[in-house]
């Protein structure tokens, strides 16, 4: 699946206007950098990536096994920040569940390996998205149906909704989030 079909389908699942790009090296630091910068000359910025402070309202970035992910929020809508993930398939111990997912969402999941995968990319994509997200985990997250790969979730602390969509790729899982409000 193309980026641009991935990006095509997050458009019409979150509804609002998004750019993505995903970019390869060897380091994963750089691979993020890399798919940012080509964010950037996409929307026709030029963008001085060391200068920008995440959580970003507009600008998310992530990587993994050599693969980088980054995301620009270009639309109108009232949304506070966006957040992406990324993970390569790979195997997740179930026992590791308990530290980032809640009671309610273990017992409203399937504990396949997709699912555990996915639902980390899920709970990453909700922090980087969280403009107030000093301070807190993964766990201050919570989805409201853990089997969606569209669907809502919200900070259990502060009561701040999210969107989120995951999409299954051929190195893994992607999820974008936008957190709501200003």
């Amino acid at each position: 699946m193309s980026f641009l079909c991935v990006e095509t389908r997050l458009q019409r699942g979150l509804g609002t206007s998004l750019i993505l790009s995903f970019a390869k090296h060897e380091e994963d630091r750089a691979a993020g950098r890399n798919a940012l910068l080509s964010v950037s000359k996409r929307l026709g910025l030029s963008l001085d990536i060391d200068a920008l402070r995440f959580p970003h309202p507009h600008f998310s970035l992530s990587h993994s096994g050599g693969t980088g992910a980054a995301i620009a929020w270009t639309g109108t809508d009232n949304f506070a920040g966006i957040g992406i993930d990324i993970e390569r398939k790979r195997e997740i111990d179930p026992r590791s569940a308990r530290f980032f997912l809640r009671e309610e969402e273990r017992f409203d999941l399937k504990h396949s390996q997709d699912n555990l995968l996915r639902l980390w990319t899920v709970k990453e994509a909700l922090f980087k998205a969280d403009p107030d997200n000093r301070d807190q985990g993964v766990r201050d997250y919570i989805v409201d149906s853990a089997h969606r790969m569209l669907g809502k979730a919200r900070h259990i602390k502060t009561g701040r909704t999210f969107l989120y969509q995951s999409e299954r790729t051929e190195f893994g899982f992607l999820t974008v989030a936008l957190a709501q409000g200003t």
